[in-house]
């Protein structure tokens, strides 16, 4: 059947799909949960909240607490305090994808975590949330946004930021606030209307706004939710939630609720390693091992070339903007090149210091980014990459990898690689990635009211100075590390 705008048989099903969503909401138990389940999403929220910390320590996001002003709350701003809970939600989504660290998922194409996570903490710091109910909110967020996610096909040139999650945040904020399964229904339609058909390109060139879709998102979960509690509204028609399907591209409402098999989305979601765009990931992987391996010459003039052999959709982030960091985090030409050159792909990677090293900025200049027809024919099951070194007075250096780094299918992070990753994350803030860790496994298991954020991880201190320019220490990175070539 050619199902065009507004049609009701879309509508009707639209509608049916979003009830048995709002049911399996309302009945999660969180203790139930299969212990691999539990474990992994401990795992992922551990991950964005610290995440979350180091992206609200950067200059922008202090600057942006600044600039909104707050008399106090219920909720907590992460790096600043108590904070009305629409406003934190806000803060600390913007700040959990400030640095392209936060989890993500290629199966149902987005980050579920930071668009949905925040607006259930502040829900559930608000109203004095159990524990365990905040847990069964929060995996209800996660799963919920993340079937809109899969069901969603979006027009090309769209971003998945500020588009469907906020499905799944309002959602979990129904569950925190204890509204029965009509209204989580009704909150999830709600919901539907409140989106944004955000442009890929604002990321690519760093745009201001690309950080701000995921506060939009987990504030738009919090509005749907209040209004749904007011018990005021209809049951779900599949009218709002029809936006989906106009504003966004294709949405498959069979997808919504097929399954739901053994294994929750939250398994398909990859912990990323680098501080750039997961489609730079496996790019990054094949350049830190050139370098690993001593093929990159100390003086960086003797690279002829780098040529990037990549799929297509990383062969998109072939631009060379750099004049925010954004715009850095989603360049491969700059994120390679400051891989070969300093073995860095942190939030250091994109300091502005980086970013203005002539050594590198003509190293990205000779970065050429192809699409590789032997890469492209195994997409999707593999994202590999193959970087080639054109040296002077030297052979060619190649370096290829099947998949990323901490590829969920293939080698999940472990919590150890994540321990690793909060240390350094949170370690120049003076934060205690440990006692991170303690305060998410505690309230996992907790049987009582969710202890506040505010009282760990309110207020931090200022970060260390930006690192020198490269250009001032690369002599040094090479004598010290031993790993770059004196080809």
């Amino acid at each position: 059947m050619n199902q065009g705008p507004g049609d009701p048989d879309r509508s009707t099903a639209l509608a049916g799909a979003i009830r048995e969503l709002a049911a399996w909401s309302h009945e999660l138990h969180w203790p139930s949960q299969p212990d691999d389940t539990r474990d992994r999403f401990t795992l992922l929220v551990y991950d964005t909240l610290a995440v979350t910390l180091a992206g609200a320590g950067t200059e922008e996001n202090r600057a942006l607490r600044t600039v909104w002003p707050s008399a106090g709350g219920t909720a907590t701003a992460l790096g600043q305090g108590r904070s009305p809970a629409d406003r934190a939600a806000w803060l600390n989504g913007a700040a959990a994808v400030s640095l392209e660290l936060d989890p993500a998922s290629r199966v149902t194409r987005g980050h579920a975590p930071a668009q949905t996570m925040f607006a259930v903490l502040a829900a559930a710091e608000e109203h004095r949330a159990d524990a365990a109910e905040t847990w069964a909110a929060l995996l209800v967020a996660h799963e919920v946004a993340s079937r809109f996610g899969r069901a969603c096909t979006l027009r090309p040139g769209l971003h998945p930021h500020g588009s469907w999650a906020a499905t799944g945040a309002a959602a979990g904020v129904a569950r925190v606030l204890g509204l029965t399964a009509p209204m989580i229904a009704e909150a999830i339609d709600i919901a539907g209307g409140l989106l944004l058909a955000a442009p890929f390109s604002v990321a690519l060139d760093g745009g201001g706004a690309r950080n701000q879709w995921a506060g939009f998102t987990n504030h738009a979960g919090l509005v749907a939710a209040r209004v749904a509690a007011t018990g005021q509204g209809r049951p779900p028609t599949g009218a709002m939630a029809e936006a989906l399907h106009l504003a966004l591209g294709r949405l498959d409402t069979a997808a919504l609720t097929a399954g739901p098999d053994d294994r929750l989305a939250l398994h398909t979601d990859f912990v990323k390693q680098h501080a750039a765009c997961g489609y730079t990931h496996a790019v990054l992987d094949a350049a830190l091992q050139l370098r690993a391996a001593g093929a990159v010459p100390v003086d960086l003039d003797r690279i002829e070339r780098v040529i990037v052999g990549t799929n297509s959709t990383s062969a998109d982030l072939a631009g060379l903007r750099t004049d925010s960091r954004l715009a850095a985090m989603f360049s491969l030409p700059f994120m390679t090149a400051v891989a070969l050159t300093l073995g860095e792909t942190g939030p250091a990677a994109t300091s502005p210091a980086v970013r203005r090293d002539p050594a590198i900025r003509r190293l990205a200049g000779r970065v050429t980014v192809e699409v590789d027809p032997e890469l492209e024919a195994r997409m999707p099951l593999d994202r590999g990459a193959r970087v080639t070194l054109v040296r002077t007075g030297a052979p060619d250096a190649v370096a290829a990898v099947s998949n990323a780094r901490w590829d969920p299918r293939h080698a999940p992070a472990t919590w150890d690689d994540v321990r690793g990753k909060a240390r350094r994350l949170l370690g120049p803030l003076g934060i205690d990635a440990e006692r991170l860790e303690q305060w998410v496994r505690d309230t996992a298991v907790t049987r009582g009211p969710l202890p506040a954020l505010t009282d760990e991880f309110g207020a931090f201190g200022t970060p260390a100075e930006e690192p020198p320019a490269v250009g001032e220490q690369t002599g040094a990175i090479g004598r010290e590390s031993g790993t770059r070539s004196q080809e």
